[in-house]
């Protein structure tokens, strides 16, 4: 199942995509945001959500702070919401569109990718 949506580009969104491999149950798929770089210079904040019936997850990317947030919420289960931070690096060189994936399995944050470079984590928190 996939899921897609063109936002309002003025935001920094150009587009996202949420795709469940299989049926939703198992938990596996990946979260793709193409967005405008240049945002980043003009805002505090880049930052978009999709949901389904189980899954809810949010991505905001802080060039301040340096840091891309993923914030995940699964409808069931125990340790069901978390948030995840990772570094954001300086390797934007000023492309206008650039992609960003999460990438999860088994309803947990696997991998943040931008422009094909993973991201460190910095920190986790479960609730």
């Amino acid at each position: 199942m996939t899921l897609s949506s063109s936002d309002n580009a003025r935001d920094g969104i150009i587009s996202t995509a949420l795709t469940l491999d299989g049926e939703e149950q198992f938990g596996q798929g990946n979260f793709v945001i193409l967005f405008d770089s240049s945002a980043l210079t003009n805002t505090l904040r880049v930052a978009t959500y999709a949901h389904t019936r189980r899954l809810n997850i949010a991505v905001a990317i802080h060039p301040a702070q340096a840091q891309v947030v993923v914030l995940m919420n699964v409808a069931s289960g125990s340790a069901s919401k978390r948030r995840q931070v990772y570094i954001l690096p300086d390797i934007l060189d000023g492309r206008e569109e650039c992609q960003l994936v999460v990438h999860f399995q088994d309803w947990r944050v696997r991998d943040v990718v931008l422009e094909q470079v993973s991201l460190a984590q910095l920190d986790e928190t479960i609730e």
